[in-house]
């Protein structure tokens, strides 16, 4: 690897991923030196490069919002979808095109959307202001907030769910937070989003399983601890639909990726269904192709609750509350 090379790989490890063309000319680099770099480099927005492109739309994101908030100066916040990126918050399916500032005045920011910067004017105080790698970004109560004022309800309530199963914030404050922005653009869909979340929620995947089932009049228990007739513990399941013995669990590829084994990982949770199965439990496995198909989704827990009873006819059954999920 020559000197240039090195050079510029230790430029890309200390931001993060991100090489900025003033780094390369504070490092003394000839115009004729700079363009055969430029070139070799990703191009991620004005005066900003990557090593190689991004391998998703949130990578590309977080990167980008990375490069930007480095052009201003102090009192000016990385906001919104940018700051639950950048807190690795999950965040899918919503417009990424804009990074998203938040600014105290004017001075530091123009409101509105100018050059793929969507800026906001708000207060940013001590509560409100975290620092994630250097960059400074709203902090997570705040962040969670100003999702649930601007994401489709189902994204945001992955995020809040996300935001309170890390710590550090409960549902209290973000109640309280809510209800200072009373008349304020979103609020209503933030009430609403709040009163959705559960910090017990481990992945984006489950969020939307418990949404859906919710629509159709169910509640279900999450990450419920399951024993045998001794009262030895056979597993932790992510959810029992309440007042019956039926279990539901989202499978998403992590789940198996995480052992590192994804063979004895899968032999693994063979074992753990058969031990759930012979306790007297019925388990309905989900993945993320059933939650493109609700009302499928809905029949298979319905079926599971009660093989006798068409859905439609169930007793459980409620008029399915589409806007909800």
């Amino acid at each position: 690897m020559s000197w240039l090379a090195a050079h510029i790989d230790d430029l890309s490890r200390a931001n993060e991923g991100v090489v900025l063309t003033r780094h390369l000319v504070q490092s003394g680099l000839s115009d004729s030196e700079l363009r055969r770099v430029r070139r070799g480099l990703h191009r991620l927005c004005r005066g900003a490069y990557s090593l190689q492109a991004p391998k998703n739309a949130q990578e590309r994101h977080r990167l980008v919002a990375r490069a930007t908030i480095q052009r201003y100066g102090t009192d000016v916040a990385l906001s919104h979808v940018s700051a639950a990126i950048t807190h690795g918050l999950p965040i899918w399916d919503a417009d990424l095109s804009r990074v998203h500032l938040t600014g105290i005045t004017e001075h530091q920011v123009r409101r509105g959307f100018r050059h793929e910067i969507h800026s906001h004017i708000g207060p940013l105080d001590g509560n409100d202001l975290a620092e994630v790698s250097g960059i400074p970004v709203t902090g997570l109560a705040r962040t969670a907030v100003d999702c649930a004022r601007q994401l489709p309800l189902t994204q945001a309530v992955a995020v809040l769910d996300a935001a309170l199963n890390r710590g550090g914030i409960d549902l209290e404050s973000l109640e309280e937070r809510v209800a200072r922005l009373s008349g304020c653009e979103g609020v209503s869909r933030a009430r609403t989003v709040v009163r959705l979340a559960d910090a017990a929620a481990e992945s984006p995947g489950e969020t939307r399983t418990r949404l859906i089932l919710r629509s159709a009049g169910l509640t279900l228990l999450p990450q419920q601890e399951i024993r045998d007739a001794d009262d030895r513990f056979i597993a932790r399941v992510d959810f029992l639909v309440d007042g019956t013995s039926v279990v539901v669990e989202f499978d998403g590829r992590e789940k198996y990726r995480l052992s590192g084994d994804v063979e004895q990982a899968h032999w693994s949770e063979k074992g753990r269904q058969m031990l759930l199965e012979r306790a007297g439990y019925r388990v309905v496995r989900v993945v993320w192709a059933d939650l493109a198909r609700p009302t499928h989704l809905i029949e298979m827990v319905m079926t599971a609750i009660d093989p006798s009873v068409p859905y439609e006819r169930h007793p459980r059954s409620a008029p399915v509350a589409w806007p909800l999920v």
